[in-house]
């Protein structure tokens, strides 16, 4: 069941990352994509602005000589223009494929093409460079540059420049706003073959970002959906750590519930929980990861934990408590003016998850430890602190269940003091009281963790013993007889020596007895043990007839 549990949870995870990363890549490589053809149309524009910027340079050297050579009034101006012409064509055959100088009506007066020379080149009427200047709404542009097809079907920068007429020129050329144009041609094929090689690279660099993207993006998923996983895992562990809390009122399991949690989920070395008594005192129950049960523990005077408990006695320690180097947690259960409970956690370094899951049950485990004490109330007697009457009756019959299912043996001991009445009487009832809840304190401590002790009524107790044979429960029934014999009960200058007479009832699993059979039987020993003088132990099992 747990096999198919994580292979359905790993088949979860599979689908999840390869969702993740297909619509991850599909976003990335759109963005790849928008950003590359960006890059190439920057690119491109770039390109030919630097080539605008070029061709005009050029036409505005050209224009400058062709000023200077007017302004001499040069005999051979038109040899020199071509000169000039040759000369810049020449340093820059890579780019510059033809150069025209046009009149005012148009005709070739120059060009790099002879045959050009005398006819008029290029209709204004037709030729889209010419329509883009002549059809603006601003026709004192001094320069146009267009991309544009030449008469080899080459694809060229056209720039043309008008050659403005000005006052020095007016003897010869009269007084027209310009004297003609120079028309210079940039072949891109070095510019597109640049730029082709720009956009490859590009291309290139997109897809390698994307490749290398590829097991990045993978990683990166792998662990937002291992963390996802881990959230969810943790998430199931919470609810049902919560519904195991949740189940129980007793404040014995309870407490080994909480123990396992910090071992099990939190993954603690080593559990201490502390559980509050009468008079400011205190017991100490621990447990280790290293395995076996719950066990009492003897707080001595140098350690560690005597710091935290004080606090927590005085109401002085907050609610959880985590040391900086994350090797100690205490966990603080109380209610105003009232401690309930004090759980100690170590470790060789507490994970952060851990700890955020424990923040998050802390609030359960106080409300369940609450709800514990509030049910303990119930069914315990005010003055002695022992489980009551009704409370024996739903133990009694819990146990015998649970006898029956292991096999393994139950013993009842019925417990009445000896000459109460002489103490009330004598004394008072606030002695009597006294002497119960001590005989009550004593009991206790004369019996396991798991053994039960009840008030029966008056001065009247009952033990339940599960697990114990007939032999073992003797030897507890004697114990608790001589731990009241053999100290007396002081208070206030008087000295009082008390004795019990106990009854006691073994319960087999082939017994077929009911739990009021076994009380009888307790309470028949019991009187027995009055009859023949008290202070003494009497032992009935099924197997005796009286």
């Amino acid at each position: 069941m747990e096999e198919s549990h994580n292979n359905i949870g790993a088949q979860w995870a599979y689908n999840l990352k390869k969702k993740i990363l297909f619509r991850f890549m599909a976003i990335v490589g759109v963005c790849v994509v928008v950003l590359t053809a960006a890059a190439i149309v920057i690119v491109n524009n770039a390109r030919l602005n630097d080539s605008v910027g070029l061709v005009q340079e050029l036409s505005s050297v050209i224009q400058s000589s062709l000023k200077h050579l007017m302004m001499t009034r040069s005999p051979s101006i038109g040899q020199a223009i071509g000169q000039i012409a040759e000369h810049v064509a020449k340093n820059n055959k890579d780019t510059i494929s033809s150069i025209i100088i046009l009149n005012t009506k148009g005709e070739a007066v120059y060009s790099t093409d002879g045959r050009d020379v005398g006819r008029v080149v290029y209709d204004k009427e037709k030729a889209a460079f010419c329509i883009g200047c002549h059809s603006a709404n601003d026709r004192h542009l001094q320069q146009y540059s267009m991309v544009v097809k030449d008469k080899n079907g080459l694809t060229v920068l056209r720039n043309v420049s008008v050659i403005p007429n000005e006052q020095q020129c007016y003897g010869c050329h009269g007084a027209a706003r310009i004297n003609g144009k120079l028309v210079v041609d940039q072949t891109l094929q070095r510019s597109k073959t640049g730029t082709l090689k720009i956009d490859a690279l590009i291309v290139i660099v997109g897809l390698s970002c994307v490749l290398l993207l590829i097991p990045l993006l993978s990683a990166k998923i792998n662990k937002y959906a291992d963390e996802i996983i881990a959230q969810k895992e943790e998430a199931a562990l919470l609810y049902s750590l919560i519904e195991k809390i949740s189940k129980t009122i007793n404040i014995e399991e309870l407490k080994k519930i909480v123990v396992d949690i910090f071992n099990n989920a939190i993954n603690a070395d080593h559990v201490s929980v502390v559980m509050p008594k009468r008079s400011g005192k205190y017991s100490v129950f621990t447990k280790t990861s290293a395995g076996g049960g719950i066990v009492r523990r003897r707080i001595e005077a140098e350690d560690p934990l005597i710091g935290k408990i004080n606090l927590w006695m005085d109401g002085r320690l907050n609610n959880l408590v985590i040391s900086r180097d994350r090797k100690d947690i205490c966990l603080n259960i109380s209610k105003p003016g009232e401690p309930l409970a004090l759980i100690n956690a170590t470790a060789a370094a507490f994970e952060p998850r851990k700890i955020d899951l424990l923040r998050a049950l802390s609030s359960h485990i106080a409300v369940a430890f609450e709800n514990a004490y509030l049910y303990a109330m119930a069914i315990t007697d005010d003055l002695t602190r022992l489980y009551t009457k009704r409370h024996f009756s739903y133990t009694i019959e819990k146990e015998l269940i649970n006898a029956d299912k292991s096999g393994n043996g139950l013993t009842l001991l019925m417990i009445d003091l000896d000459d109460f009445k002489t103490v009330n009487d004598g004394y008072g009832q606030e002695v009597g009281d006294f002497v119960l809840e001590s005989v009550a304190q004593r009991i206790k401590d004369s019996i396991r963790e798991h053994d039960s002790a009840f008030r029966y009524g008056g001065e009247k107790f009952a033990v339940i013993l599960p697990v114990t044979g007939v032999a073992n429960g003797c030897m507890v029934a004697d114990r608790i007889r001589k731990n009241i014999e053999e100290l007396p009960f002081e208070q206030d200058g008087l000295s009082i020596q008390m004795t019990v007479s106990v009854g006691l009832a073994d319960y087999k699993q082939d017994g077929n007895i009911s739990s009021q059979e076994l009380v009888a039987k307790a309470d028949s020993a019991l009187y027995e043990a009055k009859w023949i003088g008290k202070n003494t132990v009497v032992i009935r099992d099924e197997r005796h007839a009286a």
